[in-house]
């Protein structure tokens, strides 16, 4: 437990007294401890010696008994092919262990064994089991070879078992300090990219109802704004319905009125057509008695005729009297008297028979005149009957259509009482809708306050697992940025917040943008999602920007339609950045972890050793697993040296070499720069 702190601190802690000591000493120490003090670097030689000839049957014998064991089958599944490779690769490993000093290329070894242990998942426990196996038919082998000699065969057994325990040590401290650490950090790098893509898409799912619930709230606006206005509509409708009420009940009231009238006059002329009847008849009676006094006055003038001729021969008797009684003389003196007397009894009747000529003539011209007149009555009469009757008939006609008008203006009537109350209900109604639409457009509010708080706080989570210079991680912060983007946008044409087109940046100047732009992976800038994202990428920020200028001009009509230009080009960015997620989970995995969580640094200086040489490097970049580097020839590909940079040490492999420069996968430990 001990050791085992000690080559933790040496890792973790540059306070340490162990910080600033190299990892080769914790060897030395180990060795020592393990090692008698009568074994020296020849005994390890010649143990070598002794079980070179012997690995072959040992090793063949391991992997015969390896595959009998269920968990260990499972483990190497699919190694079966490359058993003879990977023994090979052991002999050379246990040649190394046993004829070099331990020191830096050992312990790299002895990591880069137990990595490739934890890649396949053998625990540390069959892996010393394993080691034990080995032994237990190499230790054998060596007393066979030093049966005459057994302080000899003491020293190589002591030898190897110092040698094994320690490589074993080494590869166990790598298993719980280096190995164990890189694979916490990188599950915690993985549940770190996991936890940012869910929350990525948590918050792209919940912000996908934004631009519904804006264009929802703009259509609560507007019917709130046009239910007002229905609403006051209908109270002047309500006003007018009454008003038209109360003109149609009194226009239906002078209806009946009229109505009633109209069937008075109907009676009157009714009377007047039986008045104008009576005065026919008595014309036609009068006419009729004219008639017959004038055919009685010709019958008088008849007479008088008669009168006339008799008064004027009785004349012509007395004056032929008179003339006989002249002649007569004396005698006819009475005669004469008498004869004078007819005379003018005769010129008396003369005379009354011509007066009453003339009156009968009189008489005669009045009944003409009268019967004119009678007879312009009759025609008169005639045409006011026939008027009259006109009159009636049109009268008659209409007293039905004023009947029929009144029946309607009391239906209009009874109708506009059952709409007045209709119109009094839709009023209310209409207010309540606008009242609800208020209540509506509160509860949106609410809604979006709650939407921009549960963003905020995925925001601060997403930036706390957010790897800037990793491209998967950059991926889905810049999904979080995209829709946090576009919801500002609907927040502002919404009016929840204030902001303005000039203040929104072009597709070249957002996080997502600016990687577009520097990028310079081939592997990722040939994949067909990068090479399609500028476009909807560029009509996003454009769009977004129309969106603001429509509604600083006013027209928030032309806004709200920007903003399902806005939509529509998100999608596809949104489906681009999922496609090249889904790449880097694939076929750019290797393109993403090559130049993984690299960050440039400057002016940084280290020391870089080796087993073989030393010198300094200039450190240019950091990443969680490895470095990069510049300066003295720090080794071949393949190399490991061990990195010193103020206290602190590490532990790395070249992993690749050009042009001065190399790229260092750490081992063991970190540097913070």
């Amino acid at each position: 437990m001990e050791i085992l702190a000690m080559s933790g601190a040496a890792a973790k802690k540059p306070s340490s007294p162990q910080a600033n000591t190299l990892s080769t000493e914790l060897l030395d120490r180990l060795l020592s401890f393990l090692s008698p003090q009568s074994v020296s670097q020849s005994d390890c030689s010649d143990a070598w010696a002794a079980l070179e000839p012997a690995m072959g049957p040992i090793l063949e014998d391991f992997y015969a008994r390896l595959v009998q064991d269920p968990d260990l089958a499972r483990i190497f599944s699919g190694y079966e092919d490359k058993s003879k490779d990977i023994a090979a690769r052991q002999v050379k490993h246990w040649h190394g262990l046993m004829t070099q000093k331990p020191g830096i290329d050992f312990q790299g070894r002895s990591i880069r064994i137990a990595e490739a242990h934890v890649r396949i998942g053998l625990p540390s426990h069959w892996y010393i089991a394993a080691y034990g196996r080995v032994l237990a038919g190499a230790i054998p082998a060596l007393f066979a070879k030093y049966r005459l000699n057994p302080k000899k065969a003491e020293r190589v057994v002591a030898a190897l078992i110092s040698r094994a325990f320690l490589d074993i040590c080494a590869a166990q401290e790598g298993y719980e300090n280096g190995i164990r650490i890189r694979v916490e950090e990188d599950n915690r790098r993985d549940t770190n990219l996991a936890s940012l893509r869910s929350v990525a898409d948590t918050i792209v799912s919940i912000n996908d109802l934004s631009l519904n619930m804006a264009l929802l709230q703009s259509s609560t606006d507007e019917a709130t704004s046009n239910s007002q206005s229905i609403s006051a509509a209908a109270e002047e409708l309500l006003t007018s319905v009454q008003q038209i009420a109360e003109n149609s009940d009194g226009a239906a009231e002078r209806a009946r009125s009229t109505n009633a009238s109209v069937h008075e006059s109907i009676g009157a002329m009714d009377s007047v057509a039986s008045s104008i009847a009576d005065i026919a008849r008595t014309a036609e009676e009068s006419a009729q008695s004219l008639k017959e006094l004038n055919e009685a006055s010709e019958q008088i003038s008849d007479f008088l005729s008669v009168i006339e001729t008799i008064s004027d021969q009785t004349n012509l008797l007395a004056l032929n009297a008179t003339i006989e009684a002249a002649r007569a003389g004396e005698a006819g003196r009475g005669f004469a008297v008498v004869a004078s007397e007819v005379k003018s009894l005769a010129t008396q009747a003369a005379k009354a028979t011509e007066d009453i000529s003339d009156r009968i003539a009189a008489l005669k011209s009045g009944m003409s005149v009268i019967e004119q007149a009678l007879e312009g009555s009759r025609s008169a009469v005639q045409s006011g009957q026939s008027t009259i009757e006109g009159a009636n008939s049109l009268i008659r006609s209409v007293g039905d259509q004023v009947s029929d008008v009144t029946g309607r203006m009391e239906e209009i009537s009874a109708i506009l009482k059952q709409q007045e109350s209709t119109t009094a209900e839709i009023s209310t109604n209409i207010t309540g809708v606008a009242d609800r639409a208020g209540d509506n457009r509160t509860r949106l509010n609410q809604m979006v306050e709650s939407l921009k708080g549960s963003n905020d706080a995925f925001l601060g989570n997403a930036q706390s697992w957010f790897v800037a210079d990793s491209h998967r991680s950059l991926v889905q912060m810049a999904k979080i940025d995209h829709v946090v983007f576009k919801k500002k946008i609907v927040d502002t044409v919404s009016g929840h917040i204030e902001g303005r087109a000039v203040d929104v940046p072009d597709h070249h100047n957002c996080r997502l943008g600016k990687w577009y732009d520097s990028l310079n992976v081939p592997a990722i800038r040939n994949h067909t999602a990068y090479k399609s994202l500028v476009e909807p990428h560029k009509r996003v920020h454009a769009a977004g920007r129309s969106a603001l200028e429509a509604l600083e001009a006013g027209d928030r009509r032309n806004a709200y339609a920007r903003l399902v230009d806005l939509e529509d080009a998100s999608k596809e960015v949104l489906a681009l950045l999922d496609a090249l997620a889904e790449a880097f989970d694939g076929e750019l995995k290797s393109a993403d972890s090559r130049y993984v969580s690299r960050r440039p640094v400057s002016q940084v200086q280290a020391q870089s050793r080796s087993d073989k040489s030393q010198g300094l490097i200039h450190i240019e970049n950091v990443s969680e697993g490895g470095l990069g580097i510049a300066g003295a020839d720090a080794g071949a590909v393949g190399d490991v040296i061990q990195v010193e940079h103020n206290g602190q040490t590490v532990l790395g492999e070249i992993a690749w070499k050009k042009d001065g420069k190399a790229g260092i996968r750490l081992l063991k430990g970190r540097l913070d720069v």
